[in-house]
């Protein structure tokens, strides 16, 4: 008796010598409908869904708090943010910004780190040292030099290692003046230098780095200035050589005239004995 070709569907063994196997493929086993919906999956979607938004409506307001100066309230909002999305890099990097504004710099530099750890953004490691350039200053008034030194010159490492910075210039100005107070005027005036190199033609404080720099030059010998390259003649302030196009890293000067002493606010300029 023939019972026509089999189908998907059909009985084990129902069919003919051309149109079925005796057991089905696995491809014919029953399929889940295209249109049928796993609902579990899609109630972990929403939840997370929700999630991620509930987190980001608290981070904006606390970000919202930070920019109205409410620093203690913000911190609040951005902790509770973190309780929801605890890997969303951002929040760490605002509770960074949050922590510098309170002056808890070494605290703030954790959660920078923390922010970089989950994402290597240049963004991140900027604000990085934004906070050291901060806490060089609260140790530089502090009169706590060689730590001040240590932060200003951390910062610059990261500068020197990323693209996007926003104020490489005033790191190399700040060490300048730290350098200044110390009495170290050579290594000083070389920090000044490079805070004039890096400046942007249109940052308003252009002006106030060239000052600084260039009241030192009194203290500075400038007999022997000769281009180690060429021997053209130029003066301590080139940054490179405009004859053979060679440029100075370095101070081409082994020592100053001065040591430069802060008391009370008031710089006490003492020379060395020196023919």
């Amino acid at each position: 008796m023939d019972y026509g070709e089999w189908h998907p569907g059909d009985p084990i063994g129902f069919g003919n010598d051309i149109g079925a196997p005796e057991v089905p493929y696995m491809s014919y086993g029953p399929r889940k409908r295209e249109d049928e919906i796993d609902e579990e999956a899609l109630q972990k979607e929403r939840e997370e869904q929700e999630r991620k938004q509930t987190a980001e409506k608290i981070a904006d307001e606390a970000w919202k708090l930070y920019k109205e100066r409410s620093y203690g309230a913000a911190l609040v909002f951005i902790d509770r943010a973190l309780e929801y999305a605890p890997e969303e890099s951002n929040m760490w990097n605002r509770k960074g910004a949050i922590f510098t504004e309170l002056k808890i710099f070494e605290t703030a530099l954790e959660n920078y780190n923390k922010a970089i750890e989950l994402e290597d953004s240049e963004v991140y490691k900027n604000n990085k040292a934004e906070t050291l350039i901060d806490w060089a200053y609260s140790l530089k008034d502090k009169r706590e030099y060689e730590k001040a030194l240590d932060k200003i010159n951390e910062s610059i490492d990261i500068f020197q290692n990323i693209s996007y910075k926003t104020c490489e210039s005033e790191a190399y100005n700040l060490k300048g003046l730290i350098l200044e107070e110390m009495g170290e005027i050579l290594p000083a005036f070389m920090a000044y230098k490079k805070a004039v190199e890096h400046v942007r033609d249109d940052d308003m404080y252009k002006g106030s780095y060239k000052r600084n720099r260039d009241h030192l030059l009194q203290y500075i010998e400038d007999e022997e200035f000769k281009c180690p390259e060429c021997g053209n003649k130029l003066r301590i302030t080139d940054n490179f050589c405009n004859i053979c196009g060679a440029k100075f890293d370095e101070p081409l000067h082994k020592k100053d005239k001065s040591k430069t002493h802060y008391s009370e606010g008031v710089t006490v300029i003492e020379f060395d004995d020196e023919d």
